[in-house]
């Protein structure tokens, strides 16, 4: 149970680092000069909805900023639920399983998508969640 345990809180804190990593590759890092047009076409590419004015690219931007912060506080979450999960192996296999089915959902989408950085962020998470699941019995 103890190690199902850590496994379970190290695949939180991978998956809190794999939102870190998202928002700093989407915001902090400096875009390849190829998705300049591609970006400019997004940026200029603008709808209106509810009476407010928005781009493709603002919508790109949320939906980044979004899925990092998801990830970042699901981890949060986790982390602080994995103390009152010490003695009950149930509830450790459930929450295992509910993160590892999330996690492997996003490494589904990299693969389907072609995206090598989710792929890479959220197998090492996902394995986490699949160990803490079969060994907290």
């Amino acid at each position: 149970m103890i190690l199902a345990r850590r496994f379970f809180m190290a695949g939180s804190v991978v998956l809190m680092l794999s939102g870190i990593g998202h928002t700093l590759g989407q915001f902090v890092s400096t875009p390849d000069p190829r998705f300049a047009a591609p970006f400019a076409v997004m940026k200029a590419a603008d709808g209106q909805m509810m009476g407010m004015t928005f781009s493709i690219w603002g919508v790109y931007q949320c939906l980044g900023a979004c899925y990092a912060a998801l990830a970042f506080f699901m981890g949060l979450q986790n982390l602080l639920t994995a103390g009152a999960l010490a003695d009950k192996p149930r509830a450790l296999v459930r929450a295992a399983t509910t993160s590892g089915t999330c996690t492997e959902v996003m490494v589904v989408v990299g693969v389907a998508y072609h995206l090598p950085p989710a792929i890479v962020l959220y197998v090492p998470s996902f394995l986490c969640f699949a160990v803490a699941a079969a060994r907290a019995d």
